[in-house]
């Protein structure tokens, strides 16, 4: 495994000591504080003894600069937890939230267990106080639909847990689940879309948007954390929802959880987000259409910016392919990159040499610097990211695909795959459900952030599912 500074290109950089710098949820695990600027909220991204890091959506007229004295707040529910000045000491690329702007501390420090201790009685405080007035922001219609989906969940859970003490044979136990998996999705699918619809007009509506999500998640997410795919999603255990473990789950597609309501609660989940496993069939089909083309004998050469697990990947280095696969695997998880290694890299390892595979430890913000990576890579013949996008706002889309297309050989192709938003879309469960936060995309969107590529070149299509869609674009040979 190579680090980005490794590739081809970089000079490498001297190495001093740094303060580490925590994650806001590694410091404040009940409630992570609101982070003012100047009055200005932004979202509290690290914090270590000497300052904080936060995301801001700079002010076009007034931008923060480099040095500039600001003052800052941490607040939980209105009540400042801490305040300090300080000033500008690094501004980052600008993602979905805004820039990521670090702010160090003009004098003093601050006492991160002691934080976490006040974070935690003014969170308990704040939701106990909260809990009544959230409840009424709430609309009727909506809690009605959360009542059915409880009652849904919880007659199962009675069912179940009675045959669970039966203590039944694997075998029956996998066969009564395959009986009843298709009439709980079946039920859950109308719940899903309706509430798709309940929750539409929230989205411009803060305070409703923010009663209903809270709602939702004291109310209806406890039923589903028994299985495994929902608890990964929502607890976050890495920081964010779709890590390598959350998309081997649906990948894989197999039983896991220790009851059968857990095992039922899991299949449910996967039955929900069977997208993310079509996205990955897409590109793999891609790949293996592309290796197939007449006239071609050098490798394939494909990077993939965001792999995870790459399961796509140890699919294909299985076959026997028309033309050898050269992969680039470009991710900020040491551990899914170290899972690829234990997992795809032993099958290359056959006399026919069916692929190489190099895996290259980037962290989030050089993954969006792709511009970067052109000079480090040789031209590619296809490129593709299929989570990566759903975080971006539409600047930094165009950016990112703007510079993957550059990446591109003669004839070469790029592909990248975004949720799709709609009536059917996956957006109530995993933005309510699990607090899995994403920018929701169609066609026009798709066709919006590739809009300096040559029409004729790019095209948009939709995956199986109806839920994801896809950018296409192909440079001339």
């Amino acid at each position: 495994m190579r680090e980005y500074e490794d590739l081809p290109g970089e000079t490498g950089q001297r190495m001093f000591y740094v303060e580490e710098r925590r994650p806001a949820r590694a410091v404040f695990d009940r409630k992570i504080p609101d982070l003012f600027v100047n009055g200005q909220l932004a979202g509290l991204h690290e914090i270590w003894r000497r300052g904080v890091s936060g995301r801001l959506r700079q002010d076009a007229e007034r931008p923060l600069r480099q040095g500039q004295t600001v003052h800052l707040e941490l607040m939980i529910d209105g009540r400042v937890l801490q305040a300090a000045d300080s000033y500008v000491s690094d501004i980052a690329d600008a993602q979905t939230q805004g820039a990521v702007i670090e702010f160090t501390l003009s004098r003093g420090y601050l006492d991160l267990e002691t934080l976490g201790r006040a974070q935690e009685r003014m969170a308990i405080a704040g939701m106990m106080r909260a809990a009544q007035a959230r409840i009424s922001d709430v609309p009727p219609t909506y809690r009605e639909l959360c009542a059915e989906a409880v009652h849904l969940m919880r007659a199962w859970r009675s069912t179940l847990s009675q045959i669970d003490n039966a203590e039944l044979a694997p075998a029956d136990a996998r066969a009564l689940l395959d009986e009843i998996t298709p009439q709980v999705v079946d039920a859950w699918r109308p719940l899903v879309s309706r509430a798709n619809a309940l929750v539409a007009p929230g989205v411009d509506d803060p305070r409703n948007l923010a009663a209903m999500k809270a709602f939702t998640e004291t109310i209806v997410t406890p039923e589903l954390l028994d299985g495994p795919l929902w608890a990964r999603t929502y607890h976050k255990p890495l920081g964010y929802p779709g890590d390598r473990v959350a998309m081997e789950y649906s990948y894989a597609g197999t039983d896991a959880g220790t009851t059968l309501y857990g095992r039922l609660c899991h299949r449910l989940g996967l039955a929900l987000m069977r997208c993310v496993d079509t996205r990955r069939a897409f590109a793999e089909e891609m790949i293996r259409e592309m290796a197939g083309r007449p006239g071609a004998t050098a490798p394939l050469r494909v990077t993939n910016i965001g792999c995870g697990s790459a399961r796509e990947v140890r699919n294909l280095v299985q076959e026997t392919l028309p033309r050898q696969l050269a992969f680039s695997l470009l991710d900020q998880d040491r551990d899914a990159l170290e899972f690829v290694h234990r997992d795809t890299l032993p099958s290359t390892l056959r006399e026919d040499k069916p692929a190489q595979v190099d895996l290259i430890h980037a962290s989030f913000r050089q993954l969006l610097r792709s511009g970067e990576l052109v000079g480090k890579l040789p031209p590619q013949d296809m490129v593709y990211s299929l989570g990566l996008i759903d975080y971006l706002t539409e600047a930094r889309c165009r950016a990112l695909v703007n510079s993957l297309y550059g990446l591109l050989a003669p004839g070469g192709r790029l592909l990248v795959a975004n949720l799709r938003r709609g009536p059917d879309s996956t957006y109530w469960p995993t933005e309510f459900l699990v607090d899995w936060r994403l920018v929701w995309r169609n066609e026009d969107d798709m066709t919006a952030i590739g809009r300096d590529i040559p029409e004729a070149c790019r095209r948009t299509a939709v995956d199986e599912t109806g839920q994801i869609v896809f950018l296409i674009a192909d440079k001339p040979a």
